[in-house]
C-alpha cells in the first residue's frame, strides 16, 4: 500500500477521534440556499452533539447516503498554530435521536480542502460531496457512476461540476479510471458499440454489459439518446490525454525492453485485451522492419508473393473507428482486407505473425532481421555508459532535484538484477553501504557534506488537518564493525477541535548490511519519466523513511 493511501485513511481517523475535545469557540455561518451532503462511497464517521460540540450522538461505518446540511460551524482560531476548521451542522434523521433533530460533523472527514467560503469548490473529497440540493439527483448518479461498479449511467446527464471536481482530484492517480471513461466517452460519440470497446466495457460496468450485448443499431442509440452526456464532458482534455499516455507508455514499455522473439510474441498477445493496443504496435512494427510472407498466400491473392520484400514502403495497415482496421499491398491494386485479427506466432528464430481478414484470408510474415523500433533496450546500454563512472557522482549530479531519477541510474550502474516479465518492470537492489548511506544523506530533502552525522530538516506532507513534519535524520557509527545505521524523526501534527502533536524519533531507516530496492519501467529512462519509479528501504521501520529517496 502506498504511504498516500495509508495517510488517506489515518488522517480520516483522527479528524473523528479529535472532535471529542473542543475548546474553541466557534462562529456558526447560515448557508443562504439549502445544501446537502452526499455520501458516495462506504464512510465511517461519527455525529456529535451541537450543544457541547464534543459528546458523540452516533457512530456511523460504511454508510452511504445523502445528509441535509443547514450551516457550518467555524472554530475560531485561539492561539498562533491552531488552524482554522470548519464542521457541518446537519439535519438528523428521526432514527439518528439527535437534541432537537440536529447534530455536526467534521467537514475535513470528507472533503479535502478543509477552509470553506461560501460557493467555494472543490467541495468533492475521498468520501462526500457538499452541493446544492437542487443539483442532488445528478450529483448522487455522476459520483454512483464514477465510484462504484454497479451504478447506472446516469438518467439525468453528468453533472458538470461535480465531473470536473471528480477529473481534479484524480489527475495524478487516476488513469485508469480517465482510461475508461474514454472508451466509454467514445461509444456516445460515435453513437454506435464498437467491438473493441466491449473488451473493456462490458467489465467496468455492470450497467454497460446490457450496452455491450446490443447487435440492433436503434437499440444502441436509443440507449446513448436517454443517457445523455454533455459535449464539454465527453471532449474533455484531461481524459484524452490520460488515454494517449496509456497507450504510448504501453507501447514504450513494449519497444523498450531487451526480450527474445518468443518473449516478444507472447507480450504481444496480452495486448488482445486493450482496444486496438495490438494494431497500433503492429503498424510501429510494419514502418521499422522488413518482411517476408512464409507460407506463401495463394498466388490469385498476391501473385509473385515469393519475390516481394514487406517494407513500410508497400504495405500498410489504416485503423479507424469505430472497428476498421484495413490492410492494403502497394503491389495488389484496386484491393483491401478489413483485418478481424493480427496474432503473434511464437518463434525462436524470428518474429512472425498471423493476420486474419474478414473474408476469410490469411496473410503469414515473418521478419528478416528484428525490426529497428525493438531498439530501446540497446539505447538504454548507450544511455547507461555516458553515466559518470561513480556512484558519488551520479548522486551529486541527480538527487537533489530528483532523488527518484539518481536511484534509477545507480541502479543500471551498480545494481543487481534486471527485467522482470512477469512484473513488466525492471527490478534491481544495491548491497553497496557506501552507496547507500551516501545517497540516504545526500538527495532533495536531506543535503550532508561526509563530517555531519545528523541535520534539521524543513519538509512535510499532508494536509490542514493532519501533518507530517520530518524534524531531523542522524546516523551511528559502529566503530569496531565500521558500520553506519541512519534514522529519522518526524512529529505528527492533528487537528480536530484543537490540535496536538506527537513526535515520532529513532525510526531506524537503514542499517549496514540491509540493501536498498528500486524498480522501474522500461519507458522510464528514455522518456524521462519516473513517476512511476520507487525506490526503497529494505525493512524500514516507518515508510516515511523511503520519503527522502521518492521526493
Amino acid at each position: 500500500m502506498k504511504f498516500s493511501q495509508i495517510f488517506s485513511i489515518f488522517s480520516l481517523f483522527v479528524v473523528l477521534f479529535l472532535t471529542f475535545h473542543c475548546s474553541k469557540k466557534t462562529e456558526y455561518i447560515p448557508l443562504t440556499e439549502p445544501h446537502s451532503l452526499i455520501l458516495y462511497t462506504n464512510a465511517d464517521f461519527e455525529i456529535i452533539n451541537l450543544e457541547d460540540k464534543k459528546t458523540a450522538i452516533k457512530k456511523f461505518s460504511n454508510y452511504r447516503g445523502v445528509i441535509e446540511v443547514e450551516g457550518l460551524h467555524r472554530f475560531i482560531p485561539q492561539k498562533d498554530n491552531d488552524k482554522e476548521l470548519y464542521y457541518f451542522q446537519i439535519k438528523c434523521l428521526s432514527e439518528w435521536n439527535c437534541p432537537e433533530g440536529k447534530a455536526i460533523l467534521a467537514r475535513g472527514s470528507f472533503l479535502m480542502n478543509p477552509k470553506f467560503s461560501y460557493g467555494e469548490n472543490p467541495s468533492y473529497g475521498s468520501n462526500g460531496y457538499f452541493i446544492l440540493q437542487s443539483s442532488v439527483k445528478s450529483a448522487v448518479e455522476t459520483l454512483n457512476f464514477l465510484t462504484q461498479t454497479d451504478a447506472e449511467v446516469p438518467t439525468s446527464g453528468f453533472n458538470r461540476e461535480v465531473f470536473k471536481d471528480w477529473v481534479k482530484t484524480k489527475e495524478i492517480t487516476g488513469e485508469d479510471d480517465f482510461v475508461n471513461l474514454y472508451y466509454l466517452f467514445e461509444t456516445w460519440k460515435n453513437k454506435t458499440f464498437d467491438p473493441e470497446l466491449q473488451k473493456v466495457l462490458k467489465k467496468t460496468h455492470k450497467s454497460l454489459k446490457y450496452l455491450s450485448e446490443q447487435t440492433d443499431p436503434s437499440e444502441i442509440e436509443s440507449f446513448i439518446a436517454n443517457h445523455p452526456i454533455d459535449s464539454e464532458i465527453l471532449n474533455e482534455s484531461k481524459i484524452q490525454s490520460a488515454y494517449q499516455n496509456f497507450i504510448n507508455r504501453n507501447l514504450d514499455t513494449f519497444f523498450h525492453i531487451e526480450r527474445s522473439n518468443k518473449e516478444i510474441a507472447n507480450e504481444f498477445e496480452k495486448y488482445l485485451e486493450v482496444p486496438y493496443l495490438q494494431e497500433l504496435a503492429f503498424q510501429k512494427i510494419m514502418e521499422s522492419g522488413e518482411f517476408v510472407f512464409d507460407p506463401l498466400p495463394p498466388s490469385e491473392v498476391v501473385p509473385n508473393a515469393e519475390t516481394i520484400t514487406l517494407t513500410k514502403k508497400n504495405w500498410t495497415l489504416s485503423i479507424k473507428k469505430p472497428r476498421q482496421v484495413q490492410l492494403r499491398f502497394g503491389f495488389v491494386p484496386n484491393s483491401e482486407w478489413n483485418i478481424k485479427r493480427i496474432q503473434a506466432v511464437p518463434n525462436d528464430e524470428f518474429l512472425s505473425f498471423k493476420i486474419i481478414a474478414d473474408n476469410g484470408n490469411e496473410f503469414h510474415v515473418k521478419t528478416k532481421q528484428l525490426p529497428k523500433v525493438f531498439d530501446g533496450a540497446e539505447k538504454m546500454k548507450e544511455f547507461s555508459a555516458t553515466l559518470p563512472k561513480k556512484a558519488t557522482e551520479i548522486i551529486d549530479q541527480f538527487a537533489s532535484s530528483s532523488a527518484k531519477e539518481a536511484g534509477v541510474y545507480l541502479a543500471l550502474k551498480f545494481g543487481k538484477g534486471g527485467y522482470d516479465p512477469n512484473k513488466n518492470l525492471y527490478e534491481y537492489t544495491i548491497d553497496d553501504q557506501t552507496i547507500i548511506h551516501y545517497y540516504f544523506k545526500n538527495n532533495k530533502i536531506i543535503k550532508a557534506d561526509k563530517s555531519e552525522i545528523s541535520g534539521d530538516l524543513s519538509y512535510s506532507i499532508g494536509d490542514s488537518y493532519s501533518t507530517y513534519n520530518f524534524d531531523s535524520w542522524y546516523q551511528k557509527y559502529n566503530k569496531e564493525k565500521k558500520e553506519y545505521t541512519v534514522f529519522l524523526n518526524y512529529t505528527r501534527s492533528e487537528c480536530g477541535c484543537d490540535c496536538f502533536e506527537s513526535k515520532s524519533v529513532d525510526n531506524q531507516c537503514w542499517t549496514a548490511g540491509e540493501m536498498i530496492k528500486i524498480r522501474f519501467p522500461g519507458y522510464a529512462i528514455l522518456n524521462k519519466d519516473f513517476s512511476n519509479a520507487r525506490v526503497e528501504f529494505e525493512n524500514p521501520k516507518d515508510v516515511l523513511c523511503n520519503e527522502p529517496l521518492n521526493e
